[in-house]
């Protein structure tokens, strides 16, 4: 079964059967649309980064290992079903990781301006529940 994405909105799952994931950003895109938006979105995540005291930066995230293939001339894009699902986990898992910051208190990963603003409200003697189910 595939991953649901949920809509930061309203908490609605959604599934893009063709899209890529982007590693940086999250965002989904279909073949031929990922190779012009990645250096668009290093170019934007360098230079939001030159924006925080550079205790606050973190580096660029690191592409999965499958991106070489995803980007080599289109031919070897991986097929929809299990190879394009494991591309996206591992894209998803990559954003996660490397370009969300979690919370001290309840755990759940955020941008960082998003962080900022939970955390008035998300202590450790009262840590806010996880997302919606």
């Amino acid at each position: 079964m595939p991953r649901a994405l949920v809509c930061y909105l309203c908490g609605g799952q959604f599934f893009a059967k063709r899209a890529l994931v982007c590693y940086m950003c999250g965002g989904q895109f279909f073949a031929k649309s990922l190779p012009i938006h990645l250096p668009q979105c290093q170019a934007k995540w360098t230079q939001q980064q030159m924006l925080l005291p550079p205790a606050q930066r973190l580096p660029l995230p690191q592409p999965p290992a499958a991106l070489s293939c995803v980007l080599g001339g289109g031919t070897a894009l991986p097929a929809p079903g299990k190879a394009l699902q494991e591309f996206n986990d591992a894209a998803f898992d990559t954003f996660n990781s490397a370009s969300l910051v979690p919370c001290k208190a309840c755990g759940r990963t955020f941008r960082l301006e998003a962080l900022a603003h939970h955390a008035k409200h998300c202590t450790p003697n009262k840590p806010m529940q996880g997302p919606r189910q």
